[in-house]
Parts: C-alpha cells; sequence; structure tokens
C-alpha cells in the first residue's frame, strides 16, 4: 500500500502493502521495498524529515519540507511525544500537509516530524490508525471523502493483507462480528477481554490490538502463570536473543484463549510456534514484557487469526474469524453471536 504526503506528492510505502479498498472500487498495489508502519494502536502520525538535525538519518527514505507548497508548521504546538509498546519514544514538531490514502485525500492533515529513540527501527515513520482528534480518518469524514469512520484489518501470512477504509469487507472473513467496547486509560484506548490457558488459568485483562508489533505481550506475571500451564518456561536471554521469551515442548498440544464478550478466538501450539530454540523445545509468541497498568498488546501474531473492526464511530472493535481459517481443523470455529455486521 502506498501513501503520498504534500504537493507535489511524496511517495511512501506501508506494511502491509498488499491492497487498499475504498467503499467504490479497489485498488490493488504490488509488493515494493516498505518504508513505514501502519499502526492500529499509535495515535498520531510521524515520519523522518528533512527537518531532523539527527546525522544517522543518512540514507532513510525521508520527507522533503521543501518539496511541498502546502507544508505548514502548527504554531499550536511546537513539540510532540508519544512513547510506543516496545519502549521506544518519538517526538518533534507538529506541522500539517495533505496526505493520500487509498485514492482519498486528507488536506491540513496533522502528523509529527521527528525521530525515535530507544530499540531499533528499521522504518522510516508511522501511520497512524488509533482514534485520536488528528486520525486520518476523521479528516476523511469531515471532508465527506469517506461516511463512517471505521476501518478493518485482515493479515495474512502470504499475499492479500488489506486495511480496508470506511467499512468492512465481507469477502475477508466468515460469520458473525463480536463488538467489544472501547475503554479509555489515560492516552490509551482498549478493550477487556480474557486470556486463559486452563479452567483455572485465566485473567480479564485490559487490551490493546497493535498491528505494530510481531508477538503477543502482556505484563510478566500472567505470561508466566500461562506458560507453566501448559508447561512452558522462561527461555534464557542468550538462547532465544532477547528477554521475556517462554519454551514449550514442541509436540505438546495446548491451547490457549482470548475471550471477548463470550466469543472464545483459540490458539493451539501450532499457531503460537515462532521458532525452534534446543532440541524439542519451541519459543511461543506470547511474551512478557514489563508494561504498565497491566496492558495486554495483541500484535500481528494475533490478528493473523482474527479479522478486526476498528469502529471509532461507536466506540468498539469488532472481532471475527478470518476467511483462510473459515473450516479449519487445527484452529476451531469461534462460536456464533448475536451482533452482526
Amino acid at each position: 500500500m502506498d501513501i503520498q504526503i504534500g504537493k507535489p506528492a511524496q511517495d511512501f510505502v506501508v506494511i502491509p502493502s498488499t491492497y487498499v479498498l475504498r467503499t467504490d472500487s479497489a485498488k490493488k498495489h504490488t509488493d515494493i521495498q516498505p518504508i513505514l508502519f501502519y499502526i492500529s494502536g499509535s495515535p498520531s502520525t510521524w515520519l523522518y524529515s528533512t527537518a531532523s538535525e539527527n546525522e544517522e538519518l543518512h540514507g532513510k527514505n525521508i520527507y522533503d519540507i521543501s518539496k511541498s507548497k502546502t507544508a505548514q508548521l502548527l504554531d499550536e504546538a511546537e513539540h510532540w511525544h508519544g512513547d510506543y509498546a516496545d519502549g521506544s519514544m518519538v517526538e518533534g514538531k507538529l506541522y500539517a500537509d495533505t496526505i493520500i490514502i487509498g485514492g482519498f485525500s486528507a488536506e491540513h492533515q496533522h502528523f509529527t516530524l521527528g525521530e525515535r529513540t530507544g530499540p531499533d527501527f528499521p522504518l522510516d515513520g508511522v501511520l497512524a490508525l488509533q482514534s485520536s482528534p488528528s486520525n486520518i480518518f476523521k479528516t476523511l469524514v469531515l471532508k465527506k471523502n469517506i461516511t463512517r469512520c471505521i476501518f478493518s484489518m485482515y493479515l495474512s501470512s502470504g499475499h492479500g493483507s488489506e486495511l480496508h477504509i470506511g467499512g468492512i469487507n465481507k469477502e475477508k472473513f466468515t460469520g458473525d462480528i463480536t463488538y467489544a467496547p472501547v475503554l479509555k486509560m489515560k492516552d490509551k484506548l482498549m478493550v477487556l477481554g480474557i486470556v486463559s490457558a486452563t479452567r483455572d488459568v485465566k485473567f480479564i485483562v485490559p487490551m490493546i490490538v497493535e498491528s505494530g508489533i510481531p508477538f503477543i505481550e502482556g505484563p510478566r506475571p500472567f505470561v508466566s502463570k500461562l506458560w507453566e500451564a501448559v508447561g512452558g518456561n522462561e527461555c534464557p536471554e542468550e538462547q532465544c536473543r532477547g528477554s521475556g521469551y517462554y519454551t514449550y515442548t514442541c509436540n505438546k498440544y495446548f491451547m490457549m484463549t482470548f475471550t471477548f464478550n463470550d466469543r472464545k478466538f483459540q490458539f493451539t501450539n501450532d499457531d503460537l510456534f515462532v521458532s525452534r530454540a534446543m532440541g524439542q523445545l519451541c519459543v511461543g509468541a506470547i511474551r512478557a514484557k514489563n508494561v504498565s497498568q497491566g496492558v495486554w498488546f495483541l500484535g500481528t501474531r494475533f490478528m493473523k487469526s482474527v479479522y478486526t473492526i476498528f469502529d471509532m464511530d461507536n466506540s468498539q472493535v469488532g472481532f471475527a474469524t478470518p476467511i483462510h481459517l473459515s473450516g479449519s481443523e487445527e484452529t476451531p470455529r469461534p462460536s456464533r453471536v448475536s451482533h452482526p455486521a
């Protein structure tokens, strides 16, 4: 998927890069070198630019302010900073310019020209999708480009991942949609769900669906008890090349479940497989992090098994079975609910 920023337009590629669908037409994009994430759990779009004084940006695909006739530095707030789930932080100056996404033009769209500090970040920015005053979909509704402030995401392990703008693509999921109300905790928007490994090991926790991270992450005490319930153990940092990972016996069947409004989405040991560790041990996709307020982050490993709808008009997030899992024997179908699409 590509977007254009400024006039004349400067092209940026956003991953996952396959389709962007308008409500009235479809546009296919071939896979090319990605440079931006689109992140469902981030409130502010940002990218590197010629305004940065960081010499380490040499070689980055950056936004050139001087080439855009419509770029404007916003007077009301000179600096912005935001924190991310991986512990990194972005700070910079607020600007406005035209952003074109999926053929729709968002004029005077607010975003940050800044720098990211923290863990290595190989890309050149973030297209933020979380509901916020400067959300790009709210701009598109205001300009009457779309009628509903809603988007949905279908993520696939292969080709075919999709960001659907202004609605829901019924060709990408089967069955009914279960909705959970959005709750606000400080500057975070989340839903309440249940994560469980057995009948006795389950936790009611706040969760953020976050397309900007690869795994499922939760507070260490909870994650440790989940893995302990299925015979898993924490992996030494030097062995798994990072902290917070857990290993399990590769050929041992188990299931972990995420529940929203009584709707169960089940993940088997195969669904949670990341890589081989040593011998008969495998690394799992649920990782322990030192996160605040007990919040869980459901990354792309979760989203590849759950079609997700972000409905900002009604302050709710919807969950459904993606089309590639319909009829799957390895991942049981979730139960039906009364809230249809």
